[in-house]
């Protein structure tokens, strides 16, 4: 009975035995089913996860190449648009201006020595000869001698209102110039000074002016002294005027000149209302005439310098057409 008793406990720690290593087993596979699972799990996690990353990085990257096709075809816009734009608004070519041409044979007919310009102050269109050249002023000179008494007004230092004999400064002057009379222009050359106007010429750049000898002073001129000018300086000296013609003494200066009584030349052809300013020189053969033509829509300064005439009348004549000439453009 004991042994039967033993052997049944044996078979049953043996069946206990078995169960423990089923279950265990079972525990084991159990436990590798698991893992395998969550091994698979997180594989495909992590495949999601990168295929998400890499649609991210895909959508970016096409963003930024839709941005840029973007921004170049809006550059290629800009730029089509900027080069219409210079089509557009290029200005057409000017035509090449004609110049600017007077007939000057009846001038050097009469004379061997000419020269003279033309300059109309709203267009800036100027024609001319022989401006730098020293002429024989004859009476022109006076307009210098009359800058240099306002000059001196205007700084004080002498006053237009001054007499000197029986006539006020402002008075001989004016006979100076409207009256071309001599005895008027040696008394104020005697009061200011041959030498101190011949200073002041220089000093306003008037290089081939100068002021040698009082009028109708021939033994003078037999010794070789004359009084010289040239269209350019003559030119200078009436821009002057014109520029500042608003204002004192310009204005003085312009207004004496408009009471120019000698209408032989540059006024004798325009038309009878034409305002002009001009100062006339002449002497046995030198025929001269330099002014201000005050046209309504484009006035000009006018100087003509003629030595050496042979015809004075046909030189006056000469004169005046070249201002209608140039009142006609």
């Amino acid at each position: 009975m004991e042994p039967r008793k033993e052997k049944f406990h044996k078979e049953k720690k043996q069946r206990l035995r078995h169960y423990l290593i089923a279950a265990i087993v079972v525990v084991i596979a159990v436990a590798a089913t698991t893992g395998v699972l969550l091994t698979a799990k997180n594989h495909q996690k992590q495949i999601k996860q990168r295929q998400s990353e890499q649609y991210a990085m895909d959508s970016k990257r096409k963003s930024q190449s839709q941005s840029r096709a973007k921004q170049h075809a809006r550059s290629q816009s800009q730029k089509a648009v900027k080069k219409t734009s210079k089509v557009v608004t290029k200005p057409k070519a000017k035509p090449a201006e004609t110049a600017l041409t007077f007939d000057t044979t009846a001038l050097t007919t009469n004379a061997q020595k000419v020269g003279y310009e033309i300059y109309y102050y709203n267009s800036k269109h100027s024609v001319g000869s022989n401006q730098d050249q020293p002429f024989i002023s004859a009476s022109v000179i006076k307009l210098f001698i009359m800058d240099y008494l306002y000059d001196q007004v205007k700084q004080g230092k002498i006053s237009g209102g001054h007499y000197i004999d029986n006539h006020s400064v402002d008075e001989w002057i004016q006979l100076m110039i409207q009256q071309s009379d001599n005895n008027a222009t040696n008394l104020l050359i005697d009061f200011a000074g041959m030498t101190e106007i011949n200073q002041y010429i220089q000093q306003q750049g008037y290089t081939q002016t100068k002021l040698e000898r009082k009028m109708l002073d021939d033994a003078a001129r037999n010794q070789g002294l004359d009084n010289y000018t040239s269209v350019k300086d003559v030119l200078q000296f009436l821009n002057l005027l014109y520029q500042n013609r608003d204002q004192a003494p310009y204005s003085k200066m312009l207004t004496i000149m408009k009471g120019q009584q000698t209408r032989t030349k540059i006024p004798s052809q325009l038309p009878a209302n034409t305002v002009v300013a001009n100062k006339t020189g002449e002497l046995a053969d030198v025929e001269n005439d330099v002014g201000i033509v005050f046209k309504d829509n484009d006035p000009f300064a006018i100087v003509v310098l003629t030595n050496q005439v042979q015809n004075p009348a046909a030189e006056r004549q000469a004169i005046g057409a070249l201002s209608l000439a140039a009142f006609q453009k």
